[in-house]
């Protein structure tokens, strides 16, 4: 079973693929954040678009939500952090427990 020279990953991984060097997508991934984003310019720019919003009307943005970890953590941080007042959606497809 071919694994990743890095993380050691196996090729069962769903939507696992591995470049010449044997490198997994989940390691390249983490190099290009790592070293190509500018994180405090991301900062700079999330802070200028939420202040350009924030208490413009009834909602400040618009959250999807799906009640997994990306849109939860998303969802605290423009609350708690950002101080933005989200209306949230969520969109019932089908899978949501009763």
């Amino acid at each position: 079973m071919k694994t990743c020279t890095t993380c050691c990953l196996p090729e069962t991984q769903d939507s696992i693929r591995f470049d010449l060097d044997g490198v997994c997508t989940v390691c390249n991934q983490i190099k290009v954040k790592k070293e190509k984003i500018d994180w405090k310019k991301r900062r700079e720019m999330l802070d200028q678009l939420c202040e350009r919003f924030r208490g413009k009307s009834a909602y400040d943005c618009v959250v999807p939500f799906s009640g997994g970890k990306d849109s939860t953590y998303t969802l605290w941080y423009l609350v708690k952090e950002m101080k933005m007042k989200p209306l949230v959606v969520s969109f019932d497809h089908g899978f949501y427990r009763p």
